[in-house]
């Protein structure tokens, strides 16, 4: 904005029409004075323009008059401010100097009127009193009660502006003492910008003074009202039509420069985003210490850049690494003063243009900075199009969830600070902190002085809107931005991807006390599992298939006995068998007659195509077939199909099978079962999961789950998907029955009736599943497990309340599930935390781990890894 100021000098007084773009390539007197001719501008002078009936509004305050029209004067576009006062304060004079203020500027008498749809400006008479909210100009609030004043600058701040038929400001004054005084006002934003601040409180000043002397204010007049520039805008800039005018050669550029740009920048929320905003906010203070700020100066010089480029190529950089992505857009403020009379005026005159960067990790910063400076002077040079109009004519999808174009903002205050005085008082601004989001993130960035050195720094804030952002969220993002200014400080050709933004407690977190490294999990064979489960209760339910009910014992001895007929078929560790059964007991049995035998368990689904099933035996050289009740299993080859119904097994032991009986010992490395899945490419991919992490896994079940002996846990995933093996370890670690569920009762009313009629207490059943049952009939089911897909929080807040509820989240590589988290109504749904015995780690693209909240790609480890692919 500097640049902007010596601009608008230059070009006013010497009637040129000199870019940004020169200053920077001729940033001396001398050298400027040669690009320089004098009167060449053929810029329409801004002068005070003849007004017609209806005064049309600038571009920028028509967006804003539609807001406060569709949404209701909410407060989102107010601007409060408030000074603390202390001395012999003359109030009289006080109140008349406010009403001088707004009888001097015009926008802040001001009103927007609806005249045939259309919004115009009408200004109103001066006269004494119009910025007061109503009442006593003066509210006398106890010292001693300090949350009660910023109560009253809180209230004064959410004031909801009729803009049709209120000016735009409103004050009061707080007398909180003797001599102790709280000047507060607010300003819509539809009549007042940030540089305004500067003019607006200097003849507050001026007009104090006069009037305690007991005269009106002698200040210049001023050149121009805001009116005036409304008028003037619309002539300079040309008509759109017109493919020669300033309006359509800029429009050009930006079409162009903002072709393809994302509807909405991917930003880590905590939360989904709303269908329309609250506008409620926070925000989270933000500094950059005196060595670190002259070391961003020094940068800037080094690149032929201004700081702003800098904060401005270091947010870039911090929004990649944080998972936005590699096309980044920001929204930054340029004054719009682009003409000497407009620098001492009240109004909204500042404009928003988007600056797009295109970055990613093996990028050096100063390549980023490079490429943020020609942005940046591109877009100076194509400031005049008013982001209003550039909105209408670029037509992004319309939403009101976000903003158009840009959801994060990124100013560098360096405006004239302004100079406050009230003669025979002291007085300083008071912090005013508004609770509003206009953005998703908003950084607000300006040099201070250090409170102890007194050195230049820069000190600002984050707001944020809590619709989408936990205040540790942002926490985390200033932190981040604290670090890529440390490493572009201490190297400007740092590559963006090195950047490393985790300190020690969250490398920590995420390493350790998050991964489940070190967490040690139980390890054995899996035949170990109903060995203990016979052991601690032989007459325990353990198999229901209505009207057939198996003990723990029974299924213990039929399995055994079975077991001994495969070995004697072959069946040994890393020979597999192809079982083809639907959900019944006598899978159930084959399952463990399979481990106990040392064989690998193999799942086909008869209905799937013969060449399918071929494939799945012929892949894993499968030894033989089991299937029920004689149905036909085609694409079995030469292979012995038995049917275990049709088996006498009445001959064979029912002692348990040791190695001895085995064709070899087995270890926890040899394969358990094996998953095929279509894989990427439709061809079936098997992967095969040792014995190394099933007693863990089952352990986790009973841990986690709480599921207490007795219960009963229904069996619906269907066979060949590894959610059935969830299903037979949670209930035999637990010791618990399980309920199968008919081949018909797979979902609906169908498996309602089945869970509540067997009694079924906890159950693993997918999320679209879980939303065709009944849960007016399921009070029963006090333990509900979903995974296989996302779980939608809808589908938690109607089921979590009155009975436990988890997400288990798995990929077939591991055994079963990696991840787990318990669900509560009206909190995100994550996958969780690692199953013990499972390191879970997210990494970024260069295998560092990614700090928290950002996207990467999850990399699991430990006994639950399945083996391998087959």
């Amino acid at each position: 904005m500097s640049a902007m100021r010596l601009l608008a000098a230059v070009n006013s007084h010497l009637d040129v029409d000199m870019g940004v773009r020169t200053l920077f390539d001729a940033p001396t007197v001398a050298q400027l004075a040669l690009r320089l001719v004098s009167g060449s501008s053929g810029r329409r002078p801004l002068v005070p323009q003849q007004r017609p009936d209806i005064i049309p509004l600038s571009y920028a305050q028509q967006r804003l008059w539609f807001l406060n029209r569709f949404e209701g004067g909410v407060a989102t576009y107010n601007m409060p401010i408030a000074f603390r006062i202390n001395g012999a304060l003359d109030l009289g004079a006080l109140e008349s100097a406010l009403d001088d203020v707004i009888d001097r500027h015009e926008s802040l008498r001001t009103v927007f009127p609806d005249i045939d749809g259309v919004p115009s400006q009408k200004v109103l008479p001066a006269q004494p009193g119009l910025w007061r909210r109503g009442g006593a100009a003066v509210v006398a609030v106890a010292a001693d009660q300090e949350d009660a004043v910023m109560r009253e600058l809180v209230a004064l701040a959410g004031y909801r502006f009729d803009l049709a038929t209120e000016i735009p400001i409103r004050a009061q004054i707080y007398s909180v003492g003797p001599d102790q005084y709280i000047l507060g006002i607010v300003l819509h934003h539809i009549a007042f910008d940030g540089w305004s601040m500067a003019p607006m409180v200097k003849d507050v000043g001026v007009a104090y003074a006069a009037r305690c002397a007991g005269q009106v204010p002698a200040w210049t007049p001023l050149p121009v009202q805001y009116a005036d520039y409304s008028l003037w805008q619309r002539e300079h800039l040309g008509d759109l039509e017109d493919s020669g005018s300033r309006i359509a050669e800029q429009l050009s550029y930006w079409r162009k420069e903002l072709a393809g740009l994302p509807e909405v920048v991917s930003l880590p929320t905590d939360r989904p985003r709303p269908p329309a905003p609250s506008y409620r906010g926070d925000g989270v203070d933000l500094r950059i210490d005196p060595d670190a700020w002259a070391g961003i100066k020094a940068v800037a010089a080094e690149h032929n850049v201004t700081t702003s480029m800098v904060l401005q190529a270091v947010m870039s950089v911090v929004l990649h690494r944080a998972g936005v992505g590699e096309d980044i857009a920001l929204g930054t403020p340029i004054a719009g003063r682009n003409d000497q009379a407009l620098q001492e005026l009240v109004g909204f005159f500042v404009n928003t243009w988007v600056l797009r960067v295109g970055l990613n990790s093996q990028q050096r910063f100063s390549d980023v900075l490079d490429q943020v400076r020609q942005k940046a002077l591109d877009g100076y040079s194509n400031q005049d199009v008013p982001f209003e109009l550039l909105v209408e004519q670029l037509n992004p999808t319309r939403s009101t969830s976000h903003h158009p174009l840009f959801q994060v903002a990124l100013v560098f205050q360096n405006n004239v600070r302004p100079e406050v005085a009230l003669e025979g008082a002291g007085i300083e601004p008071m912090s005013m902190v508004t609770r509003t989001a206009k953005f998703d993130l908003d950084v607000d960035i300006r040099e201070v002085p250090d409170e102890l050195s007194g050195a230049p720094m820069a000190a600002g804030v984050l707001t944020y809107a809590t619709d989408l952002f936990d205040r540790s969220t942002i926490e985390r993002l200033v932190g981040w931005f604290g670090k890529v200014v440390s490493a572009v400080v201490a190297d400007s050709s740092v590559v963006v991807g090195e950047v490393g933004l985790l300190d020690d407690a969250e490398r920590n977190l995420v390493l350790h006390q998050w991964s489940g490294a070190g967490i040690d999990a139980q390890v054995g064979l899996a035949p170990e599992l109903l060995a203990t489960a016979v052991a601690a209760d032989p007459d325990a339910l353990a198999v229901v298939d209505h009207p057939r009910e198996y003990t723990y014992r029974q299924l213990d001895e039929i399995s055994n006995r079975l077991a001994r007929v495969l070995i004697e078929a072959g069946v040994g560790p890393e020979r597999a068998v192809g079982v083809a059964m639907g959900r019944s007991a006598e899978l159930v049995i084959a399952w463990w007659a399979v481990l106990k035998a040392g064989g690998v368990y193999v799942p086909v689904d008869r209905t799937h195509p013969a060449e399918r099933i071929a494939t799945v035996l012929d892949t894993v050289e499968a030894v033989c077939v089991l299937t029920r009740g004689g149905d036909p299993v085609a694409g079995t080859g030469a292979r012995p199909v038995i049917d275990v119904e049709a088996l006498d097994l009445s001959s064979r032991s029912a002692e348990p099978v040791a190695d001895a009986d085995r064709l070899a010992p087995l270890t926890i490395d040899d394969a358990a079962y094996a998953i095929f899945t279509s894989g990427s490419t439709g061809t079936p991919k098997g992967v095969a999961i040792s014995h190394a992490g099933v007693l863990g896994v089952a352990a986790a079940h009973r841990e986690l789950f709480g599921v207490t002996p007795g219960a009963r846990v229904l069996m619906v995933a269907a066979p060949t998907f590894d959610a059935s093996v969830f299903e037979w370890l949670w209930a035999v670690a637990s010791r618990a029955a399980l309920v199968v569920a008919p081949p018909d009762s797979y979902a609906g009313d169908a498996l309602t009736a089945v869970i509540e009629g067997q009694r079924v207490e906890a159950a693993l059943i997918t999320p679209t599943v879980v939303a065709t049952l009944d849960r007016s009939r399921l009070s029963g089911l006090t333990t509900l497990v979903t995974g296989g897909e996302a779980c939608p929080a809808e589908l938690v807040a109607a089921w979590a309340p009155g009975r436990r509820m988890f997400n288990a989240y798995g990929p077939t590589e591991v055994t079963i599930w990696a991840t787990w988290s318990a669900l509560s109504a009206g909190q995100p749904v994550r996958i969780g935390a690692p199953v013990p015995g499972t390191c879970a780690l997210v990494l970024d693209a260069r295998l560092n781990p990614a700090p928290v909240g950002v996207v990467g790609e999850l990399y699991l480890a430990g006994p639950v890894l399945a083996r391998g692919y087959v």
